[in-house]
C-alpha cells in the first residue's frame, strides 16, 4: 500500500484499541524504515549525480573532481552526507577571478570564507570572494600542476556542480516519496 492510503480501523473496545495501538506501531515502523531506505539510496545516486553534474556543467576537469565524490550514510543517525575531498572543487562550484565575477554563483550555500589547502603544493587558499586579490581585468599567472607549465587566466565562471546536485535530489526524493510503499 502507498502512504497515503494507509487505513486502521478499530471499535471502541479495548481489545481493538489495543490491535490499533500495534498497526499504528508497525506501520511507523515500516515507514521510518523505508524513508531510511530513501535516504541511503539518495546518498548513493548522489555520487553518481554529482560527478554526471561536474561534466555536464562544463568544468574543466583531470577527473579528479569527478571522481572524488563520497556517500556517506549514518546508520544511527539516518543521515546521509555528500561530501568531495578534492581541493578545488569549491573554485569550480563559485568560480574565481572577473570571470567568475560576470557569471556568479546563485545557491544559497555560500556562508562565508572557505579555506582549502592543495596536497600537492601544501599552499593553502581561503576562498572569500571572486577576485580577492584585485587582480581584475589583469588576470594572473599560475603554474598548473598537470602539466607544469604557466598559464594565464582572468578566473571561471561559477559551475554550481553541487548545488545542482542537491536540486536534483530534491526532485529524486519527492518522486520517490510519492512512490514509497509501506
Amino acid at each position: 500500500m502507498s502512504v497515503a492510503k494507509k487505513t486502521i480501523s478499530f471499535s471502541l473496545d479495548s481489545a481493538s484499541i489495543d490491535q490499533a495501538i500495534r498497526e499504528i506501531e508497525k506501520y511507523r515502523d515500516d515507514l521510518l524504515n523505508a524513508l531510511n531506505d530513501l535516504v541511503r539510496r539518495l546518498t548513493e545516486d548522489g555520487v553518481r549525480v554529482a560527478s554526471v553534474n561536474v561534466q555536464r556543467l562544463g568544468a574543466l576537469d583531470t577527473g579528479e573532481l569527478a571522481d572524488s565524490f563520497i556517500g556517506i550514510y549514518n546508520d544511527s543517525t539516518h543521515v546521509g552526507i555528500l561530501r568531495t575531498d578534492c581541493w578545488y572543487a569549491v573554485f569550480v562550484e563559485y568560480g574565481t577571478g572577473v570571470v567568475g565575477a560576470g557569471s556568479p554563483y546563485t545557491g544559497p550555500f555560500m556562508t562565508g570564507p572557505v579555506s582549502v589547502t592543495n596536497p600537492y603544493t601544501g599552499n593553502s587558499y581561503t576562498y572569500s570572494a571572486y577576485d580577492q586579490n584585485g587582480h581584475g581585468d589583469d588576470g594572473w599567472w599560475y603554474i598548473s600542476e598537470r602539466d607544469g607549465h604557466r598559464h594565464w587566466t582572468k578566473g571561471q565562471p561559477s559551475r554550481p556542480f553541487f548545488y545542482q546536485t542537491y536540486m536534483d535530489l530534491i526532485r529524486m526524493a519527492e518522486q520517490a516519496f510519492k512512490n514509497l510503499q509501506v
